[in-house]
């Protein structure tokens, strides 16, 4: 404990945890470790000229954050897990009352907040970046969720992923009427979105999974819960101080109304550049999504069965769509993608 900053003192006052859990030895020095290093990544940024978040500036703090073992998400968890590592800052519900609040590790780690809630603000897409607001994010490292719909979702919500992996992709059901028995769903009414490129707005109360990886994948979700109006003023006051922006009713009703019942209507995917600014919406081709970092099995001939989504669905695939480097000042002026249902 000591050798990594962490006396038993602080270790104990911390586990006063009102959630029912407390932190363990590695992941309260994990999280310490994390929040130094966004705390001083938020003090370089800023003596830069308020410049943006990088990609890999919130991908080094997602590799230290301790993650504790959530068994709390069946609905996602892969066949044979008993938990998953996911967390969630801002705020949550709690499972044993109505209320709202603010959870324990935004508290406790406010700067690795504050990274995360930069990150998204400095490159929100034109589009929506009035009317995005959100309550929480969820935290994923390393495994493929399986297909799921949420369960404490206002709907509007922004995921995207990092790391070095391969595969990984999202599949989404963008036009679930949301009561079809997820077993019954058809694989050829899917879109499989690369959301290691792209930053996608979807529902997620439409099914949705991910497709196994290589590597190592970490992602974020931005979304709302069910009770973001009730919220109470304290905890709503907190949560704007770590930068999460709680939405207005105004803003929620614009968000629910851009995302359409069905088709490309119902999401947008905006290309990325680990260092980009805020995205200006358009359409766009098949050549605006920036190229991997590395192979990928499905770029490759024989590549092993179930190392990556290889079904015909409406996918991008990088064998059938090539992709090009962009230059950090075109993608300053770039426009959002709208996904076809073509290859």
């Amino acid at each position: 404990l000591e050798e990594n900053g962490m006396p038993r003192h602080d270790l104990k006052e911390l586990n006063q945890d009102v959630e029912g859990g407390t932190d363990s030895i590695v992941v309260a020095i994990g999280r310490r470790k994390a929040q130094q290093q966004a705390a001083q990544i938020l003090e370089a940024a800023k003596a830069e000229g308020d410049r943006p978040i990088t990609d890999e500036e919130v991908l080094g703090c997602l590799q230290l954050w301790g993650f504790k073992e959530n068994m709390n998400r069946g609905n996602v968890m892969p066949e044979g897990s008993t938990f998953v590592n996911s967390d969630t800052v801002g705020l949550i519900k709690m499972s044993t009352c109505e209320r709202t609040l603010l959870t324990v590790g935004t508290k406790r780690y406010p700067e690795f907040t504050l990274l995360i809630t930069k990150w998204l603000r400095d490159r929100m897409p034109e589009e929506i970046k009035h009317n995005f607001g959100y309550t929480s994010i969820n935290i994923n490292k390393n495994y493929a969720g399986r297909l799921h719909r949420d369960g404490n979702n206002a709907g509007p919500s922004l995921i995207k992923a990092f790391g070095e992996f391969c595969g990984g992709d999202l599949n989404y059901w963008p036009s679930d009427d949301k009561k079809l028995p997820l077993e019954d769903f058809d694989e050829s009414n899917k879109v499989t979105i690369n959301i290691q490129n792209n930053l996608l707005l979807f529902d997620g109360n439409r099914g949705h999974c991910v497709n196994s990886f290589q590597g190592e994948r970490y992602s974020l979700v931005f979304f709302s819960l069910r009770t973001w109006n009730k919220v109470p003023e304290e905890d709503l006051e907190e949560a704007r101080r770590c930068g999460v922006p709680v939405p207005t009713v105004p803003q929620m009703t614009v968000m629910q109304q851009l995302l359409g019942p069905s088709g490309e209507a119902g999401y947008r995917a905006w290309p990325q550049d680990s260092s980009s600014m805020a995205l200006k919406p358009t359409r766009a081709d098949d050549t605006s999504t920036p190229q991997r970092k590395r192979s990928c099995p499905e770029d490759s001939v024989g590549a092993a069965p179930g190392a990556y989504n290889t079904n015909e669905t409406k996918a991008f695939s990088a064998a059938k769509n090539p992709r090009r480097e962009i230059p950090f000042a075109d993608l300053a002026g770039a426009k959002v993608v709208i996904v076809d249902d073509e290859d």
